[in-house]
Parts: structure tokens; C-alpha cells; sequence
């Protein structure tokens, strides 16, 4: 937003680079407030975690300096990741204005790769009957790709760990408008066709909630049927549970997808 805005960034004498300080973050918030007045809308949907990288410190993300490089100041004035979003959030209150922090899964997050290292990993990548990652067949672009399947309960964990932590740091602002998740087809935040997501780990357990017993390479009518009504289930669950976690902070707040 401050570059879509023409926020100017903050020139390091020492290096001559051009690089984000806290007045580039509030002239970009200032002159979007400014056109959304403008131009009569009541909010903004801005995306604060995306490309691995978020515009606040968070434990559950990581952040490295993409879209904030003041940590690169020879000057040593940024040597924490600033709050964007709490700026943000400060201005829009001041404003009266309605503020939903958008968030992308289509990242590696620190929580997952830390299990991928361990024996006990079954089930965390999306994989197809073959053991075969997705990402072998669909490469990343740009970093994005679907790296998890979100059918299994430990991935599904560490993507509300991400909303939480944004809804109890912010929920508290009278701009809070709920969290809103771009459902990137590169991303693991949907599911593609009915083959992947068949690892063992996951067919044991939809075949332990559906009282079946049939085997991974089984899946025919009306059994495909079923695994997609239970993956949808699984999916349904996942966003039910956001979605609660959300309005438990502020009721008048949602959910977007």
C-alpha cells in the first residue's frame, strides 16, 4: 500500500539505498485513509502476511525483510520489526473506519518445517496415493506453492496459531473487522482434485470417522463420493473454528474467504 500510494521511502546516506522507514508506513496509510473517503468506502481488506513475510512481528510467521528493509539502515533506527499493522489499526480507529488484515497460505511456515524434520511427518505435505508431493508436480512460483495438506489436524493447528495471534493482538481495536484469507490456487488453503490428500496418515483417518475399511487405491463410487464429502467436512471444520475464534474477540467482526 505505501508504494500503490506513492509513500516515499527513506534514502540510507551511507549506502544509497532507498528503504522503508515508520514515515513510509504512515504517509502509505495516510493517503489510503485519505482515498477511502474519498471515494466513500467504509474499510479496507489489507494483506499483512504473504510471500512468507508479514508486516508485523509475529512467532508463528517468521518475517525477513521484504516488504520492510528498514532493518538494512546503516543508522541502526529499525533494529525491530516495526508494527505496520498496529499503525494501521491505530489510524483507522482514529478514522472510523473498518480495517480486515488479509492473510495468504501459500508460504512454508516455521511450526510445519520443524515437524517435516521429525519421524512422526506422515500427513503434514499434501501427497497423492503415490507418496508423490504435490510441489513435485506443481513447482513452486515464486515461493508459492501448496506445501501442506490442510486436511491434517497439525497443519490445520498451525494456520489458526497465524489467525490467533492477529486476532488476540488486534481484536481489541474498534476498526477490528474480522481477518479475511485469500484462497490462492497455489496455495494450501484449498484442496485440488479427490487425489491428493490420500496419504495414509489421512485415509486412516477418514476411514475411522466413516467406519470403513477399504484401501487407499479403492476410490471408486460411491466411496469417492464420500471422501469428498469428508474432506469438505474437514475443510468446513477448519474455517467454522476461525470463524468463532474471531467473533468470540468481536462479534460484529468475520471471517472472509
Amino acid at each position: 500500500f505505501p508504494e500503490v500510494f506513492g509513500a516515499v521511502e527513506s534514502l540510507d546516506a551511507q549506502t544509497g539505498r532507498s528503504l522503508e522507514d515508520w514515515q513510509t508506513f504512515y504517509d502509505g496509510a495516510d493517503r489510503m485513509i485519505w482515498h477511502l473517503k474519498e471515494v466513500g468506502y467504509r474499510g479496507v481488506a489489507v494483506t499483512c502476511v504473504s510471500d512468507g513475510t508479514a508486516l508485523y512481528p509475529s512467532h508463528h510467521v517468521q518475517p525477513f525483510p521484504k516488504h520492510d528493509r528498514g532493518i538494512f539502515f546503516s543508522s541502526g533506527q529499525d533494529p525491530i520489526r516495526k508494527d505496520v499493522l498496529e499503525l494501521l489499526f491505530r489510524m483507522f480507529d482514529r478514522e472510523g473506519l473498518v480495517l480486515v488484515p488479509t492473510v495468504e497460505f501459500a508460504a512454508p511456515l516455521p511450526e510445519l518445517e520443524r515437524i517435516l524434520l521429525t519421524a512422526n511427518s506422515e500427513g503434514v505435505r499434501l501427497e497423492n496415493r503415490n507418496r508423490v508431493p504435490h510441489t513435485s508436480v506443481v513447482p513452486p512460483n515464486r515461493g508459492r506453492a501448496a506445501y501442506y495438506n490442510p486436511l491434517d489436524l497439525r497443519v490445520q493447528r498451525a494456520m489458526q496459531n497465524v489467525i490467533r495471534e492477529i486476532v488476540t493482538r488486534y481484536g481489541k481495536h474498534a476498526s477490528f473487522g474480522g481477518v479475511a484469507i485469500n484462497l490462492r490456487p497455489d496455495g494450501f488453503t484449498q484442496l485440488p482434485d479427490e487425489n491428493w490428500g490420500v496419504d495414509p496418515a489421512t485415509w486412516s483417518r477418514f476411514c475411522h470417522d466413516r467406519k470403513k475399511k477399504v484401501g487407499v487405491n479403492e476410490l471408486t463410487e460411491p466411496v469417492r463420493q464420500e471422501w469428498l464429502d469428508w474432506r469438505c467436512e474437514q475443510l468446513r471444520h477448519l474455517y467454522g473454528q476461525m470463524a468463532n475464534e474471531i467473533q468470540t474477540r468481536q462479534a460484529k467482526a468475520r471471517l472472509y474467504l
